[in-house]
């Protein structure tokens, strides 16, 4: 009589096994498509995720380098108020530039530029040709 209850509770044990079993396989078909799907949205939203911050970081670079303009356009602003002259490029001395100065201009530049005194009654062609000799020294 043991052997039976034995054997009995041997097959009601391997016939709880067989119905779990077939439960998790019929639980994984059933969701597996709905668990991919999951895995899809997952990895898409990842690579969004991705995307997005490369797309921050660009901007914040853009940003940066604005900002770095607008502190120097600010300086000049300072600069305008307290009454300096605007720094705009280096204008080319070419003779044709120094020939629409005047004497007294061309000296002046000549000083600036070359730390040489240039008398201002010579001929002004004179003046220039020496100007332009000079600064084109350097």
């Amino acid at each position: 009589m043991a052997i039976v209850v034995i054997i009995l509770v041997i097959a009601i044990t391997i016939s709880t096994i067989v119905s779990i079993i077939s439960l998790k396989n019929e639980f994984v078909s059933e969701y597996s498509d709905q668990i991919e799907d999951i895995k899809e949205e997952v990895i898409d939203t990842l690579e969004e995720a991705k995307r997005r911050v490369k797309r921050v970081k660009e901007e914040i670079k853009d940003v940066k380098e604005a900002g770095k303009d607008i502190i120097e356009q600010s300086k000049d602003v300072v600069e305008a108020i307290k009454g300096d002259k605007r720094k705009g490029r280096k204008v080319k001395l070419t003779k044709s530039y120094l020939n629409s100065l005047k004497k007294s201009d061309i000296c002046k530049k000549v000083k600036e530029e070359c730390g040489v005194e240039l008398d201002s009654k010579m001929k002004k062609s004179t003046l220039v040709n020496k100007a332009y000799t000079l600064i084109n020294k350097k």
